[in-house]
């Protein structure tokens, strides 16, 4: 309204009126969206930003606030995007930087914004993936995701694939792919360098007397002195058990590694002082050098090897090192060549059947074909024993074949017999896996015993898919399109590459035993397996824990979900004859039961 004026003076008014009903209504519809766009937001699982086109924040939900460490009071403002910048460098969110400068980029960035995929560490340890996308009228959209626990997690298993997870020591596969990069140097070179290979004389002993809690801390005590007797660049690695290799990077002369074994056995044969219990350690040294004792890793270590055997039978505590005459052992490697051969010609091998059991229910889902070789009468040889023999000699694919068709016919058996919800296991050796001809025999036997491809997984350990990973991903995904399920057996233990592990069309992953053994007592162990679990699940892999011999072990991995459990708290692994007897009437028991 404006007043109406007449030679000076107001002799009335005008008031014009304009129906404002429907902006009334617009901007009452507008307030609603945005509530309920900003409800919508609070109840993501993620965090969720919006700009608009002038950088102005439009929407940013609590659990972005949380994530980036922000205030409500600060986002009611609805700064600008420099405002908020420059807030978190000022506060150090970016590390050390000239904050205007810095500032200035950041929004010119955000101008002109483009698809981007990011991760940003806090400060605070705080990990958060980072998606964002332009907005078709401008400004753009981020979605925030809080991925610290799946980080820490691969962290862990990244770190499992490098070190002994008892000791820290370098692993099996670390010390492997470093001694053929240090032959590799020492060939180009001209130098030499000295492997010298450790056991531990007594430590059965004490692990059988003490336990398993104390002879783990002997190792433990054991590895520290290694690293504190040698030198920075030399390497010190774990192979297992109480076995430990020491590699000498260059030696000049024979005598350097023969004061550092003197060394090594002044230290190690120092006491202990470990739970109340003072124990007197003893340990055999082989030692050999490159290059006259061996041309590569493989040599190497079994020339350190026969020396330390010889060590020991010389009455322990001491030295040796290679020479011809340790050929003995060459020798009695002849015969079990010889034996092995006639074993393959025969088809004298047994197949052992261990059964796979739900983590949480208990039911029977299938089985673990297991191969057994009688050497002589009551003399039965570890697979481990004579499985990398036969790759060697190229026997490895007729008795993976022969495992193959025997393990299925045992499971079409079962099938006929009612049990038709089993499935089965049976591992893959690395010769075996490098073979072109490997999916059509498996399609072929499938075909022989009218098995559904279901039925059947095919296990490789971490060492045998990690030697040719981009080979391991290309055969493996031909036997996944057969419908055949796979997995990844002795997972932690190996040589593994996250990125790889990613890419590998696997099913499960098999906990190794090592870790489950000592679950209860070991916290370590403990974190492993939750990690591990975990990790599996995050990328849609179920898990089967090896290995499982107490309640306690199965109570705490049914806690974490595993998915399923294998071991002797269930049962050990079986012949035909008995597991057939074991699984009808486990299959009893179940009916009677329900």
């Amino acid at each position: 309204g404006r007043p109406m004026q007449a030679d000076g003076r107001i002799v009335g008014f005008v008031t014009s009126y304009t129906d404002i009903t429907e902006n009334k209504a617009r901007e009452a519809a507008l307030a609603e969206k945005n509530e309920l766009l900003q409800t919508l937001a609070d109840n993501l699982p993620c965090g969720v930003s919006i700009f608009d086109k002038d950088l102005h924040l439009v929407l940013m939900n609590d659990e972005a606030i949380r994530l980036l460490g922000f205030t409500r009071a600060l986002v009611d403002q609805r700064p600008h995007f420099a405002d908020l910048a420059r807030f978190n460098a000022e506060r150090g969110e970016y590390g050390a930087v000239d904050v205007e400068r810095f500032v200035a980029e950041l929004t010119a960035k955000a101008r002109n914004p483009t698809p981007h995929h990011m991760e940003r560490v806090r400060p605070n340890g705080v990990v958060i993936d980072l998606v964002g996308a332009p907005i078709p009228h401008g400004g753009f959209v981020t979605i925030y995701s809080d991925v610290t626990e799946q980080r820490q997690a691969a962290q862990a298993i990244e770190r499992l694939a490098h070190h002994d997870t008892l000791t820290g020591l370098a692993n099996r596969y670390t010390l492997e792919a470093r001694l053929d990069q240090l032959v590799a140097d020492a060939r180009r070179h001209g130098r030499r360098l000295a492997v010298l290979f450790l056991d531990m004389d007594n430590f059965k002993g004490i692990n059988d007397s003490l336990g398993h809690g104390v002879g783990d801390e002997f190792l433990r005590i054991t590895a520290q002195r290694l690293r504190e007797t040698v030198r920075e660049n030399d390497i010190v690695a774990r192979l297992g058990g109480d076995e430990f290799v020491v590699v000498l990077p260059e030696v000049h002369q024979p005598e350097h590694a023969l004061r550092v074994a003197s060394k090594l056995l002044d230290r190690l044969s120092q006491p202990i002082e470990l739970s109340e219990h003072t124990l007197h350690a003893s340990t055999s040294i082989g030692i050999c050098f490159y290059p006259q004792d061996g041309q590569d890793r493989g040599s190497l270590m079994q020339s350190a090897d026969i020396a330390m055997y010889q060590a020991k039978s010389m009455g322990k505590g001491v030295y040796r090192c290679f020479d011809a005459t340790m050929m003995e052992v060459a020798a009695r490697r002849a015969k079990l060549e010889r034996a092995l051969k006639q074993a393959v010609a025969q088809q004298a091998f047994a197949v052992h059947y261990q059964p796979l059991l739900d983590g949480r229910s208990g039911q029977v889902l299938g089985l673990e074909a297991l191969i057994r070789w009688e050497h002589s009468a009551g003399q039965w040889i570890a697979p481990l024993d004579f499985i990398p023999l036969a790759e060697e000699l190229g026997l490895i694919n007729q008795i993976g074949e022969w495992v193959l068709h025997t393990a299925c016919a045992a499971l079409a058996g079962w099938h006929r017999q009612g049990l038709n919800h089993l499935t089965l296991s049976v591992n893959l050796s690395a010769v075996q896996l490098r073979n072109p001809q490997l999916p059509a025999q498996i399609a072929q036997v499938l075909q022989t015993h009218t098995l559904p491809a279901g039925a059947l997984t095919l296990e490789v350990t971490e060492s045998v898919a990690m030697q040719d990973p981009l080979a391991s991903v290309q055969r493996l995904a031909q036997i996944r399109a057969l419908g055949v399920r796979l997995a990844m057996d002795d997972f932690g233990t190996g040589y593994s590459s996250l990125a790889y592990l990613q890419r590998l069309p696997l099913d499960y992953l098999k906990l190794d035993r090592t870790f489950v053994r000592d679950l209860e007592t070991n916290p370590n162990d403990a974190a492993i397996c939750t990690a591990t679990i975990g990790l599996a699940h995050h990328l849609g892999l179920a898990v089967v824990a090896e290995g499982v011999e107490t309640p306690g072990q199965r109570d705490f991995l049914a806690g974490l979900a595993c998915d399923m459990c294998q071991g002797y708290l269930f049962s050990r692994p079986l012949s035909h004859s008995a597991a057939t007897q074991w699984l009808l009437a486990a299959a009893d028991t179940d009916r009677t039961a329900h």
